[in-house]
């Protein structure tokens, strides 16, 4: 193998002399990274045997998933910060490392708050990844290219995702859940290798640039906590309770000290003002918005698949296949359009073709037939793809070379943060709208989609708004 990668001239050490094949090669190594993150979508499928196997309740078991996020949240912030003074190879590669152990061990442990432990060293791992797969192709890649650089490694995202959905069945009624993470670590192995010889090491910062901000990143994962503790709390013991109030109180009093903390550190976790400050957060709340919209198709549509249509997890896993392809398809195709027009103008067409899918899914009734679901839910894939490919683009487009991992960890933690705060509102809008009868819960399905489809169609208004300023933007 390595006399293989010999005969291509990989180049080990900078990004300004690779040749196009190694090009791709990276791409694809990025890809592959994500592609072995996404498949964590087998756990949400794996949750009810975790729960049997212990013996937990739903409260408890449910900390496996809000663990894992809440910690990706907040690490990806701070490994981008570091990956843009260490080196992108270095965190990408240690990123791996650490999943691929930590899904091992996670594999082979017998006792649940191991497992909970492990979620967050295996969360630690994927923040780094996260961070880094999109700076390391942005890098490789020029400006007239990078489009379909990216679009290879959301395409990775989105299949990921796709093989996750179809596997995760077979193998938890099969073999055990325990699986769903072990099988992953040959992947892992996999990827590692590959990204070690292909993707250069590129250049890192000296002397005291090289410092940690670990106060602020402390601060942040507190924060991230106390939020999702908020949401968490609130969705299911009500808004107005002391609890939840505290706990609020809790989650703005540590953002305030994580925003001083930044403002006044000479080498901060993450550095707006190094990031376009006039037009990045735009596009960071463009993607927040979304993604609190869109996310209902992960946590509302499986329940209306299995509930008021009364299909198997074979039907529900043809559909979110189907989402999952059209997404792939439409990364690629939004990647070489990015290459040709301003990625703005794509992330905002794809918001609006996401926002008049979820319109026409709110009108979903009980007899809706499996092709007709198929067809409306794949352009909702079709413009998360384009959306997803061309604000990746857009957001290193307009940020420094030295600081593309800040920017796609911006992103990245923007749309965790919209995931989670979608699942929370959707569930009390549907615990609220859902009587306990099939009728009520597909009211409050149509009215949650109908909501969500506001929200996109307002992250396509807020970004329509912003393409005037966008166009003045230099293009690094």
């Amino acid at each position: 193998m390595i006399t293989v990668f010999k005969k291509l001239a990989i180049e080990k050490y900078s990004y300004d002399r690779i040749s196009p094949t190694q090009r791709w090669l990276i791409a694809i190594s990025a890809g592959l990274g994500l592609y072995l993150l996404s498949l964590d979508s087998t756990v949400n499928v794996a949750l009810p045997a975790i729960t049997e196997d212990f013996g937990a309740s739903l409260p408890v078991i449910q900390w496996i998933i809000i663990a894992y996020l809440s910690v990706r949240a907040a690490i990806v912030i701070g490994a981008g910060g570091l990956a843009d003074r260490i080196g992108l190879k270095r965190i990408f590669l240690l990123g791996l490392i650490v999943y691929t152990i930590s899904v091992f061990a996670i594999g082979i442990t017998p006792n649940l708050f191991g497992i909970f432990g492990l979620r967050v060293v295996q969360a630690i791992g994927a923040g780094m990844t996260f961070a880094t797969a999109p700076a390391i192709v942005g890098t490789a890649f020029s400006k007239e290219k990078r489009g379909i650089g990216i679009g290879i490694v959301t395409a990775g995202l989105a299949l990921g995702m796709v093989t996750g959905t179809l596997a995760a069945g077979t193998l938890v009624d099969g073999i055990g859940w325990r699986y769903i993470f072990i099988f992953r670590v040959p992947i892992g192995l996999a990827v590692t290798l590959l990204s070690l010889v292909v993707i250069p090491w590129g250049n890192a910062m000296d002397g005291p640039s090289r410092s940690f901000d670990l106060l602020g990143l402390s601060l942040l994962l507190v924060g991230v906590v106390a939020f999702v503790f908020t949401l968490s709390i609130g969705s299911e013991r009500g808004w107005g309770t002391e609890l939840n109030l505290s706990l609020l109180a809790i989650t703005v009093l540590v953002f305030i000290a994580f925003f001083i903390v930044e403002l006044t550190v000479k080498q901060p976790a993450f550095k707006l003002s190094a990031l376009s400050p006039r037009h990045y957060p735009v596009l960071v709340l463009t993607t927040f918005l979304a993604f609190l919209g869109i996310f209902v198709i992960w946590f509302v549509f499986p329940f209306y698949v299995s509930g008021s249509l009364d299909l198997g997890s074979a039907q529900l896993g043809f559909l979110m296949a189907i989402l999952g392809t059209l997404q792939s398809v439409a990364s690629i195709i939004g990647g070489r359009l990015s290459d040709r027009i301003k990625p703005f103008y794509l992330l905002t067409a794809g918001l609006i073709m996401a926002s008049f899918a979820l319109l026409w899914m709110s009108a979903l009734g009980a007899h809706a037939s499996l092709l007709d679901v198929a067809l409306r839910i794949s352009f909702v894939g079709f413009g998360l793809g384009i959306f997803m490919t061309a604000s990746i683009t857009h957001a290193l487009n307009i940020s420094s070379s030295e600081r593309y991992a800040s920017a796609s960890a911006g992103l990245s933690f923007s749309q965790t943060i919209g995931s989670v705060c979608s699942v929370s509102i959707a569930s009390s809008l549907l615990s609220i709208g859902d009587g306990g009868q099939v009728g009520g819960f597909l009211a409050a399905f149509q009215g949650v989609f109908m909501l969500a489809s506001i929200i996109v169609a307002f992250a396509a208004f807020v970004s329509l708004m912003s393409w005037k300023n966008v166009c003045r933007v230099p293009v690094s």
